[in-house]
């Protein structure tokens, strides 16, 4: 379209003549004010639906292109990535939590086989400290057996 409103090429083509923009279009405000490119949501005045749209102004040129889309459209792919996205949420944490009662079971497994593991060696070594001291009193009675037989020999 032209910078005065004029309106060149269109698609859907237009069943009339040349459509012009009204004056108290929203683009033409915007152009008005010295915008080169821009966002606006208004109501397209060939159907009358509400559209959000996008424009930018050739560069060195007093023509402007410009692309509207019905909310619909576009919000219906946002829902639908949308609900994908938090369907693949939803799968994932599931996952994570599986994976993390998998892993607490683990180290409850682990933690009990180190607490038997720990009771097993505190006995084992009061069993070597037991032998130890049994070996001790062994050697201390063959040291006076042998002690005995001596002076029982020099009797």
């Amino acid at each position: 379209m032209r910078t005065d409103g004029t309106v060149l090429y269109r698609f859907p083509t237009p069943r009339s003549g040349p459509l012009r923009l009204p004056a108290d279009s929203v683009l033409l405000q915007k152009l008005q004010s010295g915008a080169t490119q821009g966002f606006f949501n208004a109501v397209s005045p060939g159907d009358g639906h509400a559209r959000l749209a996008a424009f930018r102004r050739l560069n060195g040129q007093p023509l402007v292109v410009s692309y509207a889309i019905d909310p619909g459209e576009y919000l219906s792919v946002w829902r639908t990535h949308a609900v994908v996205l938090g369907i693949l949420a939803v799968l994932l944490s599931v996952g994570l939590l599986t994976i993390e009662q998998l892993a607490a079971r683990r180290a409850e497994r682990e933690t009990a086989m180190l607490r038997s593991l720990v009771t097993e060696t505190e006995r084992r070594q009061h069993a070597e400290a037991a032998m130890t001291q049994m070996q001790k009193i062994e050697a201390l009675g063959r040291l006076a057996g042998g002690v005995e037989h001596d002076f029982n020999n020099l009797l």
